[in-house]
Formats: C-alpha cells, structure tokens, sequence
C-alpha cells in the first residue's frame, strides 16, 4: 500500500556536500527517517549526512537524538554495514537517547561511495547543479534492516512510505523549489531573496528601474529582470505554489501587478506599505474588479508583526508570514497555543520500539 507522509523532502538538501566527497574518493554516510510515530520536529524523508572527517550537515530531531546517530553514521562511513535504528522516549527514560517530544522515529543509516549506483550519484549531481528532475530516490529498507539506495519514478509530490510483505520503500522526489517571485528592486528585497533561497525557493527579482535591477544587489537571487512587473509575472506559470512579493510601493506599478497576481492560485501574495496606503490600494482594486474573495487573499501591510525596522527584520517578518501562510498558521506564539507542536506524520509506521532505551 503507497502511504503520502509528508510534502517537505530534505533527503536531496546535501547534495553538493555529497556529491564534493564522493567525487574526491571520501565516502559519506546518509541518515534518512523513514518512519515518524507520534510527535516528532522533523517528519519522514528528513535526512543528516556525515563524512569521513567526521563533518555534520544536517538534523534529524532538532538535537534529541543526533549524537547517537553521529555515532552509528561514523561507523558506516569506516565500512559498517547499513542499519537501522529506532529512537523513542517514555517518561521513565528521561534521560535515555530519544525524543524529548514524546515521540519516535526510525533512522536508516547507510553509505554513499563509490560503489553507490551510479544513477544515484549522477541525481545527486543533478540537484546539487540546480537541475529539476521527475526522478526520485527510493530508500530501500529489507525485512533485516539492511538498505540500499536506488533511482526511481516519483510515487507522490513528497516523500512516500511503500510497504511490502518483504521490505519497505521511502521513495523520495527531487525537490521542486517553488517560485519566490519578489517585485521591486528595494532595500528589503536583497535580504528578502537571501532568507527565501536559505528557505529553498527559486528566487527572482524583477524591476523596470535599471538602477534597481541590478544583478550585483541581489547575489542570493537566481536573476535578476529588467521589465515590467506585470509583464514578467505574466510569463510566469500559474503556480500554485509560487509566493510574489510586491515591494514597488508606487500604485503605476501596484495596481496592475496586484490583479494579475489574486488573478492567481499562488500560495501567497503580499505587498508592502502602510494601513493607509494598503486601504487606498485595496479600494483601487476593488474600483478595478477585484472580488472580495480575491481580495481576502492579499497580505497588505505585508508581514508579521515583528516589530523590527531594518531590512532584514523587515524581510523576516515577510518570510515568516510566508511560512505560516503556507502551514495554514496564525504566526502567533507558541506558548499562547495549545496542542502538538508537530503535526503527527500521517500513514507513518514504526517497528515496536526495543524494551529497552537507546538505538534499537
């Protein structure tokens, strides 16, 4: 049975890493969750890479159980055997290795190296060179906990759990960075293209102004355009995953802008300035056709309130808003909230854990 877990895959978010080691003939090991139980800060597909000189790049449960897997993942890279280990908590073990969140995850650690596939390298170079691809990779986990990496068609649009009567699968699709399409050449937006990239989108940057579109300003952006906005957003994909920032702060450019983009499914459109000035353009837009419904889509004062000032507090508070936007969150506190912290990996499935604490 083909179980979707989760929408975020990292499996691919060391590539280059990867790929830099491989290549200079020092072989990695590879850490993947493969199953959540109950509360967990990272879900399936999350994965931590480690190298022969011991360097870390990664995590997979926020600091609960990293040191144990370090451990396995150095012994792996000098030539252990692929494993699997199972990683859980209960109040009596408070001090064991495990998840101070109450829940349990499944790790799979294995090698990357020479002797790896070499279809899989090649898709590790892909990603590592920016290219998108409709392949996956598919962690392979045997019925004796033994894995093996190998390259397959993607199952899902994330990571996707594939359970036989032998052995399971996590078969994990080559990320596909979605458009962060910011408009306005501004003081905001060279911080505002570095945190998106940070955050894994594709980020562009576009202004009609030259002195504004100019390519050094922005060293985070994947380009940088010299046109009219409305222009470029309309040679844009409708992407429902896309997210445009308006930033030109003049109505000539706002206005037009702004229709073309709640004329959208992206996932988030914001635009800067004031109360007044967001109240005159809201009116300008209504006066222009806009429906109320489109008009609920529209984050304007653009961001959370974070009370910052500079560009980059100013560029976090719109990324945040983002992120909440997308998770369907309000951007308040945590410690205002109630419930899990983490959202339960849905169709996850977990070995019993050992009896007793630690690696399983």
């Amino acid at each position: 049975m083909s179980q979707p877990v989760s929408n975020v895959v990292t499996v691919f978010e060391h590539a280059r890493l990867i790929v830099d080691e491989v290549d200079a003939g020092r072989p990695v090991a590879l850490a993947v969750v493969i199953s959540v139980s109950g509360s967990a800060p990272r879900p399936v597909g999350t994965s931590m890479v480690v190298t022969a000189a011991g360097r870390v790049r990664g995590s997979l449960s926020g600091g609960c159980v990293e040191s144990a897997v370090v451990q396995v993942a150095i012994e792996v890279v000098a030539g252990a055997s692929a494993t699997t280990e199972v990683f859980g908590y209960t109040d009596a073990e408070a001090f064991s290795v495990g998840l101070m969140c109450g829940g349990a995850v499944e790790v799979i650690v294995l090698p990357i190296d020479a002797a790896t596939p070499a279809e899989v390298l090649d898709l590790y170079r892909s990603v590592a060179e920016d290219h998108e691809s409709e392949a996956a990779l598919a962690v392979r986990v045997a019925g004796t906990g033994v894995g093996t990496l190998t390259r397959e068609m993607p199952a899902g649009i994330g990571p996707t759990r594939i359970d036989e009567p032998d052995r399971s699968r996590l078969v994990c699709p080559v990320p596909r960075a979605a458009p962060f399409l910011i408009y306005g050449g501004v003081d905001i937006a060279g911080p505002l293209a570095t945190l998106a990239r940070m955050a894994g989108h594709r980020v562009a940057v576009c202004d009609a102004r030259p002195v504004f579109a100019d390519p050094a300003r922005f060293p985070d952006a994947h380009e940088v355009v010299r046109m009219q906005p409305v222009a470029h957003l309309r040679e844009q994909p409708d992407d429902p995953a896309a997210v445009i920032c308006v930033l030109t702060h003049e109505d000539r450019f706002d206005v037009p802008l702004l229709i073309e983009a709640l004329g959208r499914r992206a996932a988030y459109v914001g635009a800067m300035g004031s109360r007044s000035t967001s109240e005159r353009r809201r009116q300008l837009l209504v006066d222009h056709g806009v429906a109320a419904s489109d008009l609920e889509r529209l984050h304007a004062p653009i961001g959370l309130d974070l009370g910052g000032s500079t560009p980059y507090e100013t560029a976090l508070a719109i990324l945040a808003e983002v992120v909440a936007a997308r998770n369907g969150r309000s951007g308040g506190r945590l410690r205002q909230g109630s419930g899990p912290l983490h959202a339960v990996t849905a169709g996850a499935v977990i070995r019993t854990p050992p009896a007793t604490p630690g690696r399983g």
